[in-house]
């Protein structure tokens, strides 16, 4: 009996001449796999607060180390300058990784426009936006002006990048930045994706991570002047 229900010693017949009833074994079952289910999201839910602990240990020492843009709160540049190629290695290790860059669309005309406090507000706005779409270990980096990277590690694939780009831009087009003026301006993006798929480890050998590394950068910038000639807010190039 117990090869053949293997959750007959969880089960406790009223008498010893009692049998287990189909519904008796079913129950027992559905028991067992809710168990199953909580002990997995409790381990998800560890993880998760793991993550998150790591994330923010990261950006204590960003802000220590003036690598945080002082007005949206992002990664700098020199934080991309001193991390990347360590992303890059480690990425190479596993799945690949890729990049994002968004760059706001007519932004100068918003400056020449409302001001440049105005401009600021925008930039905040796109940075909170940017943050609801990424993947939890993305990072993202204000490079500038009006121009955002994002690094996604152990990315294995352009189209994973492209799926998360394309939210990206969706969601600027969709949102509206008000002003305190009551005016409401509406903000598009035109995004370059580029994807750097793993190595073998006689490949590794002979590449220089940081003359890689910059190939990766300078693709998904091509993409993006692309996507501007195009009008179509979106190009993704493919690294191989």
């Amino acid at each position: 009996m117990n090869d053949q229900f293997p959750f007959h010693d969880q089960l406790t017949p009223s008498s010893p001449t009692d049998t287990y009833s189909k519904r008796d074994i079913e129950l027992a079952w559905k028991n067992e796999q809710l168990k199953i289910h909580l002990a997995q999201a409790l381990h998800d839910l560890h993880a998760m607060k793991t993550a998150m602990s790591a994330l923010e240990r990261e950006l204590e020492a960003a802000h220590k180390d003036g690598k945080l843009d002082a007005l949206t709160g992002l990664y700098n540049r020199r934080y991309f300058e001193d991390e990347i190629e360590k992303i890059h290695a480690e990425s190479e290790r596993s799945v690949g990784y890729a990049l994002i860059i968004v760059d706001l669309d007519h932004f100068k005309e918003i400056n020449d426009t409302y001001g440049h406090a105005h401009g600021d507000d925008v930039l905040k706005k796109i940075g909170k936006t940017l943050k609801v779409c990424r993947r939890r270990e993305d990072r993202i980096v204000r490079w500038g002006g009006d121009e955002f990277v994002i690094i996604l590690p152990r990315c294995k694939s352009l189209e994973q990048a492209a799926t998360i780009a394309e939210r990206m831009r969706a969601n600027i087009e969709d949102s509206e930045c008000v002003l305190v003026s009551g005016h409401k301006i509406k903000i598009t993006a035109s995004i370059g994706v580029a994807h750097a798929p793993p190595l073998s480890a006689e490949e590794s050998k002979k590449t220089n991570l940081r003359d890689r590394a910059q190939a990766v950068f300078e693709h998904a910038d091509l993409a993006v002047y692309a996507a501007k000639g195009r009008a179509s807010h979106e190009y993704t190039n493919y690294l191989s």
